[in-house]
């Protein structure tokens, strides 16, 4: 508080200040300027009373003057303030933990198969397989087929080559085949000859029968001349006793059976 009193014969301007200390004592006093002097901490000093003086005795008040050191002290101490304040504020902020991510759902089964999806084929793979299909087809015709001693009917392996052929051959309308007979090395030339002649027309009947033009099929026999497997054993013989069939036009456009 701001007053005016008299010292030493002047007048003085003051503020009075009081700190409360321990129980019943109380530190006033008085910060007075020297009449004419400047604003410095020289020309103030300070009137301290204690209890029961009689400069005291009216309030536990004391009268103090402001000084800069005082104003910068008040002004350091709110700017500490402020800055502890912040300090504090941004420690709350970094300690808070950031929300839990949601759960990933599960996934909902479903009765459905995976689809397997297939490379489509490149021109290499089909021209590729195109050829093996040919190649193939040309092994089915150029089949041998056996027969039993001295037999001319078919068998069921003799039967089931024909029908490979038969398709071969309805899918290939320019195509003409050559069937020759043969025979093991037992019995007489002529007799052989004849009983190859035989086989061969077996196997022209049997596709004839089915749809197969008589004039694309050509028949001859070797009788025992061409074994395919020399010695005298029952194994060699049964080599022996077949039809061979080979391609006599068409073969360079053969086409594989549908």
């Amino acid at each position: 508080m701001a007053v005016t009193m008299t010292h030493h014969g002047h007048r003085i301007h003051g503020m009075w200040y009081s700190h409360r200390h321990a129980a019943g004592r109380v530190n006033c006093g008085l910060w007075i300027r020297r009449p004419g002097a400047r604003d410095s901490s020289r020309s103030v000093r300070k009137l301290v009373c204690q209890p029961g003086r009689p400069d005291c005795s009216r309030s536990k008040r004391g009268l103090h003057f402001p000084s800069r050191f005082g104003v910068f002290m008040m002004r350091v101490s709110r700017v500490l303030t402020v800055l502890v304040s912040t300090t504090l504020v941004l420690g709350a902020c970094k300690k808070k933990q950031p929300p839990a991510p949601a759960p990933i759902p599960a996934p909902v089964p479903t009765n459905e198969a995976p689809v397997r999806t297939t490379p489509a084929p490149t021109p290499v793979d089909t021209m590729e397989a195109y050829r093996s299909k040919i190649a193939e087809a040309r092994a089915r015709l150029l089949e041998t087929i056996y027969f039993e001693y001295d037999a001319d009917e078919l068998r069921d392996e003799a039967r089931a080559s024909l029908d490979a052929k038969l398709a071969i051959l309805n899918a290939n309308p320019g195509l003409r085949i050559r069937i020759a007979g043969h025979c093991d090395e037992r019995g007489s030339d002529e007799y052989n000859i004849a009983l190859g002649r035989r086989r061969s027309e077996a196997a022209k009947r049997y596709l004839t029968d089915r749809g197969v033009d008589a004039s694309r099929i050509e028949t001859s026999s070797f009788g025992r001349e061409r074994p395919a497997v020399s010695g005298t054993s029952e194994e060699s013989w049964s080599k022996n006793r077949r039809d061979e069939f080979e391609i006599a036009a068409g073969g360079d456009q053969l086409r594989p059976a549908p």
